[in-house]
Formats: structure tokens, sequence, C-alpha cells
């Protein structure tokens, strides 16, 4: 699934053309930024957090397609739920100390509070000059009626949820849908 940044907000070129080097994708899933960027943008690094499970299946999904990981793209399993995202990078490249892109798209309505908080605590930390791009639904925010979001996917919401699940909007012509 390909996403697009929000016009209003910041951007890995506008990011990368004042010195940015790293590039965090929270919540990656089928993010494919790390396989389309060009020029400058390549010498970014690109950091894709998400749980084992869904790395796992899109490194399947991307051999499958014949698509090569670059070698400016590095993978971070965490669980926000239950992994600190110092433990999951401190077994990575990546400088905290550095500015950093930091991108986290539609990931907040899966979380409860306490992630949520743990995860903007840590983005509070990085170096100067970071940037932070992201959407966000409260917890309070997700009940409507009675009915939970990520409900129609058989979800709670409190729970993530294993990318093989998701719906076909996570089709692409290099990563087609698979079928349920």
């Amino acid at each position: 699934m390909g996403r697009a940044l929000p016009l209003h907000g910041g951007s890995p070129r506008g990011a990368a053309a004042r010195g940015v080097k790293q590039y965090v994708i929270l919540g990656a899933g089928l993010d494919t930024f790390a396989y389309r960027a060009s020029g400058a943008l390549e010498r970014i690094r690109v950091f894709e957090v998400d749980t084992s499970e869904s790395q796992a299946w899109k490194r399947q999904r991307l051999a499958e397609a014949g698509i090569a990981i670059p070698a400016s793209c590095e993978f971070v399993a965490c669980n926000f739920e239950s992994q600190s995202l110092d433990d999951a990078f401190a077994r990575s490249t990546f400088d905290p100390r550095e500015p950093t892109f930091v991108s986290w798209l539609a990931v907040t309505m899966y979380l409860h509070r306490d992630a949520i908080e743990r995860t903007l605590r840590w983005i509070a930390r990085l170096g100067p000059h970071t940037e932070l791009v992201l959407t966000h639904c409260v917890p309070e925010a997700r009940e409507k009626r009675g009915v939970r979001f990520g409900h129609h996917m058989g979800d709670d919401s409190s729970r993530s949820f294993p990318p093989m699940t998701c719906c076909g909007s996570c089709a692409t012509p290099a990563l087609p849908r698979r079928d349920r």
C-alpha cells in the first residue's frame, strides 16, 4: 500500500533538503518509500518499524514480486504495545542523536493510550530538528455507536492484526492482493 504524506505536513524530500539523513516509518506495513527513493533521497537511511510478523510477510511479498530490499533500508521489529522503541532500535544502526524525519500514519487507532504516549516520548527525545508527521486517533474517539474501530476486520482494535488479513486496499501492482 503506498501512502501519501499530508500536503500540509513535512516530507522526506524536504527533510533531506535540510540535511536529515534518517527516516523512521512507524507502523511501516506495506509502505514503499525505500523502494521508490531516487536521487538525493537514496542517501536517506530508512528504518521500517513494524511487528516481526508484518515484516516477515512484507519480505515474502517483496521476494515474490522480485523487489530487492535496498541497502538504505533497515527493518526494525517492534510491537508498540509490548516493546520499547529504545530496545528495538538498539539492534539497529539508528542514531537517536541525529535529526530524523518520523512518519507515523494510520497507526495510533490500533494502540492503547500508554503505547501512544511512550512512542511520543521516544520521538521527543530524538535529535534536534527532528520532524514528525502523523495521523492520530485517541482511544476515546475510537468508539462510535458501540462499535470499535477495526471491528469490521474482526479485530477489537486493541490488538494488532496480521497484514495478511487486511482488505483489498493493500494491493499495489508490485504487491498484489493476497486472497484471504
